[in-house]
């Protein structure tokens, strides 16, 4: 009985440590992007969320986009990269 116990418990380590089950999940670059760009003073992504409400609207999207051209984000992929992230924290 004891075998058996050991071997289950090796299975279940294995599948794991296989399965990256120790592993902090992957941030996305948004959020990485986020952190680079605007996490020194917005160190919580709801804040400028809360504030950018609505990014579904494309006007305010770009009115954003805009806004962090000037504010820290100058490169358009990256941009585009927080802007989507920012939309995803609107759920």
């Amino acid at each position: 009985m004891m075998r058996r116990g050991a071997l289950e418990f090796s299975l279940f380590a294995s599948l794991l440590v296989g399965a990256g089950g120790c592993e902090a999940p992957r941030k996305s670059e948004g959020e990485e992007a986020f952190e680079r760009n605007c996490g020194a003073c917005h160190a919580a992504a709801k804040l400028p969320a809360a504030r950018a409400t609505d990014l579904k609207d494309p006007q305010k999207r770009i009115t954003l986009d805009q806004f962090l051209a000037r504010h820290h984000a100058p490169d358009v992929e990256v941009r585009s990269e927080i802007i989507n992230y920012l939309a995803a924290q609107e759920k």
